[in-house]
């Protein structure tokens, strides 16, 4: 049986991901043992699913296709630097948008758990916090390096969610790559 691992993502547009890479150059220029995600891989993650079944890919994109049908096209503004602690350590540096704005994606992500769900898959126990991981580190993030993060400005970075797009992660010696494997038009406002 053959699986393949696979994420849902909302995809940013090549300027957005080239902004954010710009935008986090100051903090990569620090010393430390944070391994910084390439540009070609920024995206907010809605679901990971781990690996699959490839048979599962169809009717995945059938529930999807079923739960999003009333999500419409929006924009998205990543606008705080941010950080996930493993054991009270900062490990993950990401982007996130604003707490002011921080449920922007909610349905989606809701219709994209519904649609796992729908499949047997099991809901997320956490509460959805969309943000673009820009960095990882399997110690702890140095106060240096942690102190510039927070007193660096993000300036807002807007970008369209047009689809959402389920992604195969393909793993390599020099680390994974991502392929589509289908994307999920959201609705046009014109469409309403």
């Amino acid at each position: 049986m053959e699986t393949t691992r696979t994420f849902i993502a909302i995809l940013l547009p090549d300027e957005t991901r080239h902004a954010l890479a710009a935008a986090r150059k100051p903090f990569s220029e620090q010393r430390s043992s944070i391994r910084w995600e390439g540009t070609e891989k920024l995206h907010i993650t809605l679901k990971f699913l781990g690996d699959i079944e490839s048979r599962m890919t169809n009717r995945l994109e059938d529930v999807l296709l079923h739960e999003l049908r009333l999500c419409t096209q929006r924009a998205v503004t990543l606008a705080e630097w941010g950080f996930f602690s493993h054991r009270g350590e900062a490990r993950i540096v990401f982007a996130a948008p604003s707490q002011s704005d921080i449920h922007c994606v909610d349905d989606v992500a809701a219709g994209v758990e519904n649609a796992c769900a729908s499949l047997g898959m099991e809901k997320e126990k956490r509460q959805f916090h969309p943000h673009v991981t820009i960095g990882r580190s399997k110690t702890a993030l140095g106060t240096t390096l942690i102190k510039k993060i927070e007193n660096t400005t993000l300036q807002p970075l807007f970008f369209p969610c047009t689809e959402i797009a389920v992604m195969r992660s393909v793993l390599h010696p020099a680390g994974s790559r991502y392929e589509t494997q289908f994307t999920i038009p959201l609705k046009s406002q014109e469409q309403q």
